[in-house]
Order: C-alpha cells, then sequence, then structure tokens
C-alpha cells in the first residue's frame, strides 16, 4: 500500500514508500431455526430453517449456499432461500447441523447442532373382548378393547372390520382412560342372528405423531359368541340328605337343563338358610350344622348369564338329641295289684320298640300296645316281693334315627299277705278309773301298717260296746289308740277281746286280739 501527493503550485508531488496492508474476510454465524415435522418417519420430507449473518463489525451482502445434515442425509439450499428439505432415514434420536461454505468476502461458519426425532416404526395395535364382556352373550352392544402402543389420531367409527356369523352391523368407536390417544372402546352392535362377532383393524387406519401408519391389528381373543336368548335355565336337586337326620353333614348334587346351553356348560349358584347366593359345583357340601332346620336352594345359569328365577329347594331337620324314655304306673308302691298297669312314654315318636326291649325280674310282661311316643303293657308279679322292669338304651329309634337313652328301673313292692295283730296292750296300769281318764291301747301288727280316714277300736264290754279312737302309728307296726273312760256296769278287760277297725289299703278286716289279758 502506498499513499501518493499529486503537488500543488508551489510543491511537487511525491509518492510514499510502500507500505504492506492485509484485508481478512468477514466472520459469520449459521442458526437453524427450526426443523418440521419434528418426530418425522423415514419416508417424511423434513423442512430446516436456518439464517446466516456477518459477525460485527463486518457488514455487506452474503452470497453462497448452506448444507444442512444429519451426518446420514442432507440438503443443501442457498442463503438466500433460508430453508433446504431432507429425507432422515436413520431411526431414532438425529443431531441436525447447518454449515455455511462462505463466499470471496465472507468466511463460513457452522451452527450449533439441533436435535430432531426420527421415527419411521408404524404402531402396533390390538384388540380385543373387552374386561367384564360376557362370552357368549345375549346383550348388545358388544365390547372390545383397542390399544396403540403409542398415541395415534385419525382412528375412527368405521376403521374396524367387522365380520363372524351373527352379522353386526356397526363398530363405534370412543377414546376411553387414559385418554392419550392410545385406548380405545368399540361398541358392536346390529347383529342380526345367533353366531360369532370378530372385531379387527386393517393397516394405515390410524398414524402415530410421525405420520406412520398403524399395521394391521394383533389379537389374544377378539371374537364374542352372540345368542339372543332370554330363557332361563331350569334346575332339579338330584339327591339330599334324609329328613330328618342325624347327621350334622350334607351333601346335595344338582343339574340342570336350558334351551341353549349345554347341561355340562351350565354353571350354578347355592345358598344355605338365606345366607346369600354364590358359585358351587355339584357336589355341594355342608359340614357342621346345627341342630333344627336348614334350606338349601341352588340355581342354574345359562352360557349368557340368565339365571333361574324360581331356584330348586330342599328344607330338611337335623336332629341329634336322643330320645329319652319313662316308666309310670297308677300302681301304689308297695301294691297288691296284679297284674300291675304300666306306661311307657318316650320324649318323641320312635319305631323298633317291641315287648321284648322290657325286661322285668320277679315278672313278666303282657298285654303290651302303643305306638309313636306312648306304650302299655301289664307286669305280672311272679312272687311277693321286688318286682322291677327296664328299657335298655338303643331299644328304639327316633325318625332322624337317634337311638333313645335308657330309662330309669321301674319297680313296684308286690305285697298280697294281709298284716295280724301280734299284741294289743297298754300301758296303763290295771285297776280302776276316774270317767274321762284317757287309757292309751296299742295294737302291733306283724309288719308296717298304713292307716287311712280315722280308725276306732270297739272294746266289747258287755251290755254297752265301747269306742277307742286311733291316735298315731301310721307306716309302723305298732297303732296307738285312746279310750276314754265312761260310767260301766263292768270292768274292761282285754282278755279274747275281739277288735274291729279298718284293714291295710282300705279294707275292713276283723282282728281278735291275742289271750294276753289286760283289764282296766
Amino acid at each position: 500500500m502506498t499513499g501518493t501527493y499529486g503537488g500543488d503550485s508551489n510543491f511537487n508531488g511525491s509518492a510514499s514508500a510502500v507500505n504492506s496492508h492485509t484485508v481478512d474476510k468477514a466472520d459469520t454465524t449459521t442458526t437453524i431455526t427450526s426443523d418440521n415435522p419434528d418426530p418425522s418417519s423415514g419416508v417424511q420430507s423434513v423442512t430446516v430453517n436456518y439464517t446466516v449473518s456477518v459477525t460485527a463489525p463486518g457488514a455487506g451482502t452474503l452470497t453462497g449456499n448452506v448444507t444442512v445434515s444429519d451426518g446420514v442425509d442432507s440438503c443443501i439450499g442457498t442463503v438466500a432461500a433460508g430453508a433446504c428439505s431432507l429425507t432422515l432415514t436413520t431411526n431414532g434420536a438425529r443431531t441436525l447441523t447447518a454449515t455455511y461454505a462462505g463466499d470471496s468476502n465472507f468466511n463460513g461458519s457452522a451452527s450449533v447442532g439441533s436435535s430432531h426425532s426420527v421415527d419411521a416404526t408404524p404402531p402396533d395395535v390390538t384388540i380385543n373382548q373387552a374386561a367384564g364382556q360376557a362370552d357368549p352373550t345375549n346383550v348388545s352392544p358388544i365390547n372390545f378393547t383397542v390399544v396403540f402402543i403409542e398415541p395415534v389420531t385419525g382412528f375412527a367409527t368405521g376403521d374396524v372390520t367387522l365380520s363372524g356369523a351373527a352379522g353386526a352391523a356397526t363398530g363405534t368407536v370412543t377414546e376411553i382412560a387414559p385418554n392419550n390417544g392410545t385406548t380405545y372402546n368399540v361398541a358392536v352392535s346390529g347383529m342380526a342372528g345367533d353366531g360369532t362377532v370378530t372385531a379387527s383393524i386393517a393397516i394405515n387406519k390410524a398414524q402415530d405423531a410421525a405420520g406412520n401408519n398403524n399395521t394391521a391389528s394383533s389379537s389374544s381373543d377378539n371374537t364374542v359368541t352372540y345368542i339372543p336368548d332370554s330363557t332361563p335355565p331350569a334346575t332339579t336337586i338330584d339327591s339330599h340328605p334324609a329328613n330328618p337326620t342325624n347327621s350334622v353333614n350334607a351333601a346335595f348334587t344338582f343339574s340342570g337343563t336350558d334351551n341353549f346351553t349345554p347341561p355340562g356348560s351350565l354353571t350354578f349358584e347355592c345358598q344355605l338358610d338365606g345366607g346369600g347366593f354364590t358359585a358351587c359345583a355339584s357336589t355341594q357340601n355342608y359340614n357342621a350344622l346345627s341342630d333344627g332346620s336348614h334350606t338349601f336352594q341352588v340355581r342354574a345359569i345359562d352360557a349368557v348369564g340368565n339365571g333361574d328365577p324360581t331356584p330348586d329347594s330342599f328344607t330338611w331337620t337335623v336332629d341329634t338329641t336322643a330320645p329319652t324314655v319313662v316308666m309310670s304306673s297308677g300302681a301304689s308302691d308297695p301294691t297288691n295289684t296284679s297284674p300291675i298297669p304300666v306306661t311307657v312314654t318316650f320324649s318323641e315318636s320312635v319305631a323298633d320298640f317291641i315287648a321284648a326291649d322290657i325286661v322285668a325280674v320277679n315278672g313278666g310282661v303282657g298285654n303290651f300296645a302303643g305306638s309313636g311316643a306312648s306304650y302299655t303293657f301289664d307286669l305280672t308279679p311272679s312272687g311277693q316281693g321286688l318286682v322291677t322292669a327296664n328299657i335298655a338304651a338303643s331299644v328304639a329309634t327316633d325318625s332322624a334315627g337317634n337311638a333313645n337313652t335308657a330309662a330309669t328301673q321301674f319297680s313296684r313292692m308286690y305285697d298280697t299277705t294281709a298284716p295280724t295283730v301280734t299284741n294289743v296292750t297298754s300301758t296303763s296300769a290295771d285297776g280302776s278309773y276316774m270317767t274321762g281318764a284317757v287309757i292309751p291301747i296299742t295294737v302291733t301288727f306283724s309288719e308296717a301298717v298304713t292307716v287311712t280316714g280315722t280308725p276306732q277300736l270297739t272294746l266289747e264290754t258287755g251290755a254297752t260296746d265301747r269306742v277307742v279312737n286311733y291316735v298315731s302309728g301310721s307306716g309302723t307296726n305298732t297303732l296307738t289308740f285312746n279310750y276314754t273312760v265312761q260310767a260301766i256296769a263292768a270292768p274292761l278287760t282285754g282278755r279274747s277281746t275281739p277288735l274291729r277297725m279298718p284293714g291295710k289299703r282300705g279294707t275292713c278286716s276283723r282282728i281278735s286280739a291275742p289271750a294276753s289279758p289286760f283289764s282296766a
């Protein structure tokens, strides 16, 4: 570089010595401002927008080209265009860089990397029976659940292919939770008749965010059998406990019939004593039941959910109580009655009780009769003394099969020998007594006697008999009578004096005092 002076009217011009100077190109800055769409599919064209600016203090108009690349695919655009388009074919996360090549006046520059996602995978989709969908069913609509592996758009009613013998007409599509574009319900309706309903989804019915179309659906169970059946099945209890029974365990078998569902495909629900129906199967067992009445019910359910509205029912009684038995008689104890009438009373009706079940000692059993809970028999003594009858345990059973307990022994003392007077005496000394004096007279018998009523002794005193009143001694062998002295013409003497008084057990006897003398 030189400087030259041109001179003037007074001065000559001159030139400087040569001075070296270097002029550099101005720097630039390149920036990617957008890339669309992002993400992109492997077949989509992505437009990348960029800018190139001069770094101060430089200035001027930039020319030349900018190259955009992810390291594999690239496009070239001019600075003036500010954009170029490319198709990114490598799946996954990519980094885009825009590079300005520069020109004669400006240096080139490269942008900071800009992230971009390439999604070249089409969304997979499944379609299956909805949770809780009965199969078979007699209810319309039939519901299916559609699940895409990623959010999609464009999936709508009409995008589901329906097939099967039932001739379904419409599959209404509704997005359901989680409401993020992945999950849909398909409600199928318009079935023309019995048969299957199958739902599927063809390719290209929905698109992910990158624009990839879905693949054809896959399924594990996308078929439901439709049977427009409203007729319920009928239920039958085939076996049950005896009624009544003494078993605390019960077993039931049952079956059902239906107009569509085969017997082997019916299901059942059972309940005991109104406790609520729950799923069950034949044979149904119950254990440790309490005594009393119980009711079992069972209902069949067909394949489409129709339940028997009139469950079959069985009521029975559990009775584990053994019948008790007692023997009684109107004959007193002791008794001189023969035969002795005996009544046998069980606590409930029994069977198999016979005369041979009564074991007598010192007697015989006859005239056995009766049924149910009441029986009678005659017990004929074989001789004097104790006569007994016994009924052992387990000789009779009630309707539930419980055997009786043993009866308390029945007994009577049999005595037909009349008591005799063995002695008549008085504790008063012999002598004369004033009128009104009381003289006790003691009568001794051969055995204990029982006094009923108010017996009296009659003393034969000659012209006029005297009455002697009973005082005490009933239940012993010695009776005491009191004589009240009255005016008499002759002395009272006990020698060979006949006595009249009521006999034992109410019979009237004439008894004579012994010859032992007494006088008063």
